[in-house]
C-alpha cells in the first residue's frame, strides 16, 4: 500500500491580509481599489522560493495615507502601523513561522502624487500538513 502526503501551501498574500484585517479596521486590498479610500493598504507576493519545507515569501505592503501632493507624515504613521502588526505575525497568524523587514521606501504614487510608503517583507510560511 502506498500513501503519498501532500502539502497544503497556505496563500502568503491572504494570510497577511488577514492578519493585518484582524488588528487594523482600515481597508486591506490585494490590488489598488477603483475607488481609493483616503487611508488604505496594499498587500501583494512579489517572489520568494519554497524548498518543500518552508515557503519564503517576498511581500511588498503599500500603505497609503493623505491627499495628493501632501505630508509624507500621515503615510509614514500608517506604515508604522502596519510595520508592528506585520512584525507580530508568528504570534498571531496560523502557519506563520518568521516575518523579517528587509526595507521601507517613501515611493508616491507616480499618477496622483498620493503619498505611500513601501514596506517589504520576508514572510516564512509552513504548510498545513494533507494527504491525498
Amino acid at each position: 500500500m502506498s500513501f503519498r502526503t501532500s502539502r497544503v501551501w497556505l496563500d502568503a498574500t491572504q494570510v497577511v491580509i488577514d492578519g493585518i484585517s484582524a488588528e487594523w479596521a482600515g481597508t486591506v486590498v490585494p490590488a489598488v481599489p477603483t475607488d481609493r479610500p483616503d487611508e488604505f493598504v496594499v498587500v501583494q507576493r512579489v517572489g520568494g522560493s519554497n524548498d518543500g519545507i518552508l515557503d519564503s515569501a517576498a511581500i511588498d505592503i503599500e500603505c497609503w495615507s493623505g491627499e495628493p501632493n501632501s505630508s509624507q507624515v500621515p503615510a509614514w504613521t500608517l506604515a508604522n502601523t502596519i510595520r508592528e502588526i506585520v512584525r507580530m505575525l508568528p504570534d498571531t497568524a496560523a502557519g506563520v513561522c518568521d516575518v523579517e523587514e528587509d526595507t521601507a521606501s517613501f515611493l508616491p504614487d507616480e499618477l496622483s502624487d498620493t503619498p505611500r510608503v513601501l514596506l517589504t517583507f520576508t514572510v516564512l510560511l509552513k504548510p498545513s500538513a494533507g494527504t491525498s
